[in-house]
């Protein structure tokens, strides 16, 4: 498997554990499929009737790229929640408060 990951991004295994070598093979993968969606988006955007479909977008074809249906955007309107939902906590171990600019 080592040897095989390793063929597949190009690389000398020597030296890297097999985890690295699958974080490899995982960042190549994401790479390749970033430069393929973006031509497949751009394919689909030259052949689409602008009056029946709606534009492509990159996302559309990258099967790596997940829509986080629960996330959250945070916004100036909804920061006072977030800054009393961590009030007190310091990376540092240390109690403060949060200031944002």
């Amino acid at each position: 498997m080592i040897y095989q990951l390793a063929g597949a991004i190009g690389v000398d295994p020597g030296g890297l554990t097999l985890r690295e070598l699958l974080w490899m093979s995982e960042g190549a993968g994401r790479d390749a499929w970033s430069r393929a969606s973006n031509l497949m988006a751009l394919l689909a955007n030259i052949n689409r009737d602008p009056k029946k479909s709606k534009v492509f977008k990159p996302t559309d074809f990258n099967p790596y790229y997940s829509v986080k249906k629960d996330s959250v955007l945070v916004t100036r309107e909804n920061i006072g929640i977030l800054r009393e939902a961590f009030k007190g906590i310091n990376c540092s171990g240390q109690s403060s408060d949060i200031s944002f600019q």
